[in-house]
């Protein structure tokens, strides 16, 4: 099907989170690929590295290499597909009047969702290249420095963002445009955890000690400033979420909790894997276990809390089917993503290192039924809320008014 539907004024920055969800099913499916072939050649998931999979492993698992390679390149592609879609309605949109609004105001913080989308772009073209180019090339010579270049820049302008809003935060607390929103915030915080990640996967897979010291200050220094801006502006107003949650706004907030959670800790382990490449030790499994299982606990308290929220206010239904839509919606699938690269390294490395269980063994295999269940219904979600990409704008008579769908309108 062809996404040749132009919003015009309808148009957000929030669409982009639909190109940043499909991006995230990528990077999945090549995290599967990446334990496959680290656990059974130790190996990066090089096309050479399939290949010899694929001939001398029986039948399993090449069969997971080639279904694992072929969903990465499918959502490869929807995400390019969405970012396109997303850049001609974004170019139409930068001359009508609600662009103009957001430029006059003081929070911008929504322009973020763009350097995220994109920071999952250059993971897509990192892991690619990881695959099909020559590492020599790609290290020293070609994609690294120029990624590095090219993040640093992304970096600067999603920083100078940020920083005209503090300003205006700091400058005039009584200003409505420089209070900001949570979902804002939210996005500013998600966005540097994101941008940290190609840094972080840069420096794990760098044979340049400069470029790997380089990326790994980089990406510490966004991952603190994103838990700086998490304790700033969220855990003061934490016990009002939980007392009085009845604005539509914070509906799906506990469930992007969660998945700035796990991204900071798949952030974590990306970092830990590049430090650990530089003074040649590995990464400790008792602690890939420890830090899981604390992710797992919280995710599992704030998933639940966010259930409630949604279950309280009688739009879980609605949300499941798909009835009712709204682009930062698309939100709410990110934490499903984000805990699931944080269980792979639960399954792949706390547990075999720890002797649970073998390599593909059946359990090792069962134990990944939780990550395929969220996965599936993910998508199935990402389906259902896409469908609306396609489907004729309603007419000016049938239009909500800002009253009559307060969940549409303020997300």
């Amino acid at each position: 099907m062809k996404y040749a539907r132009l919003l015009g004024e309808r148009y957000t920055p929030l669409y982009f989170l639909n190109a940043l969800v499909a991006g995230g099913f990528a990077v999945s499916s090549y995290m599967y690929l990446y334990w496959l072939c680290k656990i059974e050649l130790s190996s990066l998931p090089t096309f050479t590295a399939i290949y010899t999979l694929f001939f001398y492993h029986g039948f399993l698992l090449p069969t997971l290499a080639v279904l694992f390679l072929g969903l990465f390149i499918f959502f490869s592609i929807l995400h390019v597909r969405l970012l396109v879609w997303n850049f001609k309605n974004f170019a139409q949109w930068k001359s009508l009047v609600p662009c103009k609004a957001l430029m006059a105001a003081k929070d911008k913080t929504v322009l973020l969702t763009v350097p995220a989308t994109l920071s999952v772009s250059t993971m897509l073209v990192l892991m690619t290249g990881l695959m099909a180019l020559p590492f020599a090339l790609m290290s020293r010579i070609f994609l690294f420095p120029l990624v590095f270049l090219w993040l640093i820049y992304m970096t600067k302008r999603s920083i100078q963002i940020y920083a005209r809003f503090l300003a205006a935060k700091i400058d005039d607390q009584n200003t409505n445009g420089a209070n900001g929103s949570n979902l804002g915030q939210l996005i500013a915080v998600f966005s540097f955890i994101l941008l940290a990640l190609p840094f972080a996967l840069i420096a794990q897979n760098s044979e340049q000690t400069l470029m790997l010291f380089l990326c790994e200050i980089v990406s510490i220094s966004l991952m603190f400033l994103a838990v700086l801006i998490c304790l700033i502006h969220f855990v003061p107003k934490l016990s009002s979420f939980l007392i009085a949650p009845l604005s539509a706004e914070t509906t799906p907030l506990f469930w992007f909790y969660g998945g700035i959670l796990s991204v900071l800790t798949v952030t974590y382990f990306q970092i830990d894997g590049g430090l650990a490449r530089a003074f040649n030790t590995s990464q400790n499994p008792a602690m890939v276990l420890v830090v899981c299982t604390l992710l797992i606990v919280c995710c599992g308290l704030l998933g639940f809390v966010g259930y409630t929220l949604l279950h309280r206010q009688e739009i879980l239904l609605p949300l499941l089917q798909g009835k009712l839509y709204a682009p930062g919606l698309y939100g709410v699938l990110c934490p499903v993503l984000g805990i699931g690269l944080s269980y792979g390294y639960f399954l792949n490395v706390a547990l075999l290192h720890s002797g649970f269980c073998a390599p593909y063994s059946v359990v090792h295999l069962l134990a990944h039924g939780p990550l395929v269940i969220m996965h599936l219904w993910a998508f199935r979600q990402l389906v259902i809320m896409n469908k609306h990409l396609f489907a004729p704008l309603p007419s000016k008579r049938t239009q909500p008014t800002s009253s009559s769908n307060p969940h549409k309108q303020a997300l």
